[in-house]
């Protein structure tokens, strides 16, 4: 027999209470169906955070694709966000995890506070998938996808269909998207930035790889008009540039959240780079 909604209810704010014994907690009910899980390459982020005036540090333990964000989304509409107002995010409870979050999602803005980019993707994000025991409390969310990030390593994807980082090699929005489709079965989503040179030329580069995964974490393809965190919407119209394009639809401004980069990010033009990661 199939338990009534009330009672499903009562046993996540349970849950809720028991990860965070001395803090009283109301969980909130999101309603999502899959998770968008953003992985960024640091030369892109950099080239961000100079259109977005602030300073930009990669150091030495970050060494590979890094983690943006992992969000529930809702069909083909815009994931819920920022579910919790009473679930303070607490970085205590994630300080053990400091040098893997610092290697694999780091927050590389060197002009803010460190632990600010992951305050803001717990605030935002992950207070709204709390109904799964693997993304409940923040722990478990930050543990959840730094284990993704390891599951499906981008780099190695690339590399294993020749997509490897270089200074003077070009390579298509084709290139990245069967290399990852080769991979898990599905198409990502692509996402460029540019960087203005000292001769004024802009400079295309890669910034994000993002796959779509069912609630348990498994590969699935992203909804067809799926209005994405980023401000853009994927569309399968075109497979030669890029399989999403810029949201003007619903007030969408095609920026991301407030707090860290890829303001910047576009769609990719037919040829851009993917250089190598500099410590800078």
């Amino acid at each position: 027999m199939f338990p009534m909604k009330s009672e499903i209810l009562g046993g996540v704010v349970l849950a809720c209470m028991f990860l965070l014994p001395f803090q009283l907690v109301t969980c909130y009910e999101a309603k999502w169906d899959h998770f968008l899980f953003a992985q960024a390459w640091p030369p892109g982020i950099c080239a961000d955070a100079a259109k977005e005036k602030h300073v930009c540090h990669i150091g030495t333990q970050v060494k590979t694709w890094t983690i943006h964000g992992l969000w529930p989304q809702l069909g083909a509409d815009k994931g819920p966000t920022s579910c919790n107002s009473s679930w303070h995010f607490d970085f205590s409870r994630i300080a053990s995890l400091t040098q893997q979050l610092k290697a694999y999602w780091p927050n590389l803005y060197n002009d803010t506070i460190p632990d600010s980019f992951w305050e803001h993707e717990w605030d935002k994000h992950g207070t709204c998938c709390t109904d799964l025991d693997s993304t409940a409390g923040e722990r478990n969310y930050f543990t959840t996808g730094l284990n993704l990030n390891k599951k499906y390593d981008v780099s190695q994807m690339l590399a294993d269909s020749g997509v490897k980082p270089s200074e003077t090699a070009l390579y298509s929005y084709g290139d990245f998207v069967n290399a990852v489709k080769k991979a898990i079965g599905y198409e990502p989503v692509i996402q460029c930035t540019t960087r203005k040179q000292k001769n004024g030329s802009e400079y295309h580069l890669i910034d994000q790889v993002q796959i779509c995964l069912n609630k348990d974490f498994t590969p699935r393809s992203c909804p067809d008009g799926t209005i994405y965190p980023s401000g853009y919407f994927h569309t399968k119209e075109s497979s030669t540039t890029s399989n999403f394009v810029k949201g003007e639809i619903n007030d969408l401004t095609g920026r991301r959240s407030s707090h860290h980069h890829y303001h910047g990010s576009q769609s990719c033009p037919d040829k851009f780079n993917y250089p190598p990661i500099h410590q800078v």
